[in-house]
């Protein structure tokens, strides 16, 4: 059977040849240091598994440093690929980087191990590729407490299949390298959108028992109240009573309630759909479950969609009608509402893996809100935009996510 990947480009045809990784690149192993040899500042860098994110090399302020004289290896050079060999998460173990861009002396830590060779942006790219993915799942172990390893001498035995044309090597590194430097762009100008939404969303609002925010829409006056959300809106458990709606919804970050089948790919429901509860377009929800950005949990609201269902366990609520949902749906992403609602928790209690706040105690919280609607509306709107913003990026940047790892798939041979 011929060797040659589903896509090549133009004017390549022969077929690919077997070689060993080790043919490919040099590994060594990191370095081994104690906690007396860490400085707070000068010294040697230490790049450690979290040096790489998603794909790709990054330094930061407060990585861990070592005196100069405990370091008796080798310095990493630009070009160097930087691997994961241990970590208590398995997924973790075998995530790779080429280094870019490396401002200070810097060594790998004594659970990475470092690829140098010529064409190290080829074979990053070609560790992208399923062959790699499979020999890590296979190779390495961990969980339950054990610290997964990936062996140096395994990775270095694997044979790999590679074109013998250098030019073709060349011209596929450099359109992964592309590539790469292209979500790392979108991923920073994604970052960016984030942090001013975050800063909004602190200087629109009233801080630490303020009455009034730091930054204000001009000919609005006077103080912000704070009212419960019992005053300002209802309490909503309408049951799914003759299947009205069979569409499973669940909580996105970004994109608020949405279908389970879009969001998954899977629906995860009981037998009996007229238990559910029964939400309509314009209603919240609270998703008691912490999570990433949401640690007391996330309270979305229902806009794409005209109704779907939800589990019972979700606290559901309509706003009154002089209340904007745009402002309401901002303050729940707001720091003094995460405050207010850890206050409520009960202390280390959880129910079903969920918080564990009762509807009483989750409409007694606070809700700091302008007299004006105008000023809420202005309010809502601005976040509003940029959440749909960051979401459209989003969904970009996953989409070439995927369309890079689909082009590996066709563009190395994966056996």
């Amino acid at each position: 059977m011929a060797k040659q990947p589903k896509i090549r480009f133009k004017g390549f045809t022969e077929e690919w040849k077997e070689k060993g990784f080790s043919e490919l690149v040099t590994i060594r192993r990191g370095l081994t240091y104690s906690p007396e040899s860490i400085v707070s500042e000068d010294g040697i860098v230490v790049l450690r598994s979290s040096n790489i994110s998603d794909g790709q090399f990054r330094t930061y302020k407060d990585d861990v440093r070592v005196r100069n004289e405990v370091v008796h290896i080798p310095l990493v050079e630009d070009g160097d690929i930087l691997i994961t060999a241990a970590n208590g998460s398995k997924d973790l173990v075998g995530k790779h980087a080429v280094i870019h861009n490396l401002q200070e002396p810097s060594v790998p830590g004594g659970f990475m191990l470092l690829a140098s060779g010529k064409e190290t942006t080829f074979v990053n790219a070609l560790m992208g590729s399923s062959w790699y993915s499979h020999f890590i799942g296979l190779s390495t172990c961990g969980g339950g407490g054990s610290i997964g390893n990936l062996n140096k001498s395994d990775l270095e035995s694997q044979i790999v299949y590679i074109p013998n044309d250098k030019a073709e090597r060349d011209i596929i590194a450099k359109y992964f390298d592309s590539l790469d430097s292209t979500i790392t762009s979108r991923e920073t100008e994604l970052e960016k959108l984030k942090n001013i939404k975050r800063s909004l969303l602190e200087k629109l609002f009233p801080q630490d028992g303020q009455a009034i925010p730091a930054i204000r829409f001009k000919g609005f006056e006077g103080k912000w109240e704070n009212r419960r959300l019992k005053d300002i809106a209802t309490r909503v458990t309408r049951k799914n009573i003759g299947l009205e709606s069979t569409l499973p919804l669940c909580i996105s970050a970004q994109l608020g309630l949405v279908s389970q089948t879009e969001y998954y790919n899977n629906v995860v429901v009981g037998a009996n759909l007229a238990n559910y509860f029964l939400i309509k377009k314009g209603e919240f929800a609270y998703n008691k479950s912490a999570a990433g950005e949401y640690p007391m949990g996330a309270v979305k609201c229902l806009k794409s969609l005209d109704k779907g269902i939800l589990s019972t366990l979700y606290i559901v609520f309509a706003l009154k009608d002089d209340i904007d949902a745009d402002y309401v749906q901002a303050h729940y992403e707001t720091k003094p509402w995460q405050d207010d609602v850890k206050k409520r928790v009960a202390v280390g209690a959880r129910n079903h893996g969920l918080l564990n706040i009762s509807p009483e105690d989750f409409f007694d919280s606070l809700v700091v809100i302008p007299h004006n609607n105008d000023e809420q509306k202005k309010v809502g709107q601005i976040l509003a935009k940029l959440s749909q913003t960051i979401s459209l990026r989003e969904r970009q940047l996953t989409l070439l996510k995927h369309s890079k790892q689909a082009l590996l798939e066709q563009m190395f041979v994966n056996e």
